[in-house]
């Protein structure tokens, strides 16, 4: 993977960077879009593809035991305040939602 992605509460340039932290002691894992806003990288955007796919591979670490199973799996988009007011679209939480429970349920 040679493009940004996220995962946990790190931007990493691939998926040995990631490799490289003590993700056994893993105890959180925070998913939440990145875009460029502005001059500077920004959290709590929509999900894109890559950001899928790097948290079904996180979760594949998981499930081969490379990881350890974390103890609680936080989703950030939007937020209160100006800052984050107009990243709140629902249609963006319900897919996004919808999608979380299809791929975790029954597994974390």
């Amino acid at each position: 993977m040679t493009n940004k992605k996220t995962c946990a509460i790190f931007y990493f340039q691939a998926n040995a960077d990631i490799r490289a932290l003590l993700l056994d002691r893993l105890v959180e894992t925070h998913l939440n879009g990145i875009k460029t806003h502005g001059s500077a990288s920004t959290s709590h955007f929509e999900l894109g593809d890559a950001d899928w796919s790097v948290f079904r591979w996180a979760l594949d670490q998981i499930h081969a035991g490379c990881w350890r199973k974390p103890e609680m799996v936080a989703y950030k988009y939007g937020g209160i305040g100006p800052t984050f007011a107009w990243r709140n679209e629902y249609s963006v939480l319900k897919e996004h939602i919808s999608n979380l429970h299809e791929i975790i349920a029954g597994t974390i």
